[in-house]
Formats: C-alpha cells, sequence, structure tokens
C-alpha cells in the first residue's frame, strides 16, 4: 500500500518512476498489487545503472531511440514484454483465486 501511494504521489506530481531489478516473486508481489499498472513499461529496468541512464536521457528530452543509441541501451536492460506478460499472467491467477 505505502509503494501504490509513493507512486501515484510521484505521479501526481508528474515524476517518472523507475522498477529495477522486480524480478521473481517480486515482480510477481507488485503485479498482484496493481504496481506494475501504474509504471511506464519502458521505466521497468533490470539495473540501478540503466535506470540512472535512462532517467539521465529523458530529463535531457531524449527519444527512446536516442537513448538507445547514446547510452548504450538495448533489450538487455528492459524487461522484454513477454517477461511481464508472464508476471502478470501468474500474479492474475493468484488475485483471483484468494
Amino acid at each position: 500500500l505505502a509503494l501504490e501511494k509513493t507512486i501515484d504521489d510521484a505521479k501526481a506530481k508528474k515524476l517518472d518512476v523507475y522498477i529495477v531489478g522486480g524480478e521473481g516473486k517480486v515482480a510477481e508481489r507488485l503485479s498482484k498489487f496493481n504496481i506494475l499498472d501504474r509504471v511506464p513499461h519502458r521505466n521497468l529496468v533490470k539495473t540501478r545503472v540503466a535506470a540512472l541512464q535512462l532517467a539521465v536521457a529523458q530529463l535531457k528530452g531524449y527519444t527512446i531511440e536516442e537513448i538507445e543509441q547514446e547510452m548504450g541501451m538495448n533489450e538487455s536492460h528492459y524487461y522484454s514484454g513477454e517477461e511481464t506478460a508472464q508476471i502478470n499472467e501468474i500474479s492474475s491467477s493468484d488475485r483471483f483465486s484468494e
């Protein structure tokens, strides 16, 4: 609940939110409580370095393509749509079973 409120407060202030390293049980729990739905897919990254690079690039007004070129970001820094879909699928079934 505290994380949901923090994300909602940040969004209300037009601040970007990043989720770093949310894998396995953590990702399942984030999805179960609709945290992943509150954060743009591009802001779900695997490392703190990737999150910092992405934040700096976005502050400078770079497009996603420029971020990937200039900062050396690639698909290894982000979670794939398939990875997040699997997490959402698992947690959706958990949500309905409770």
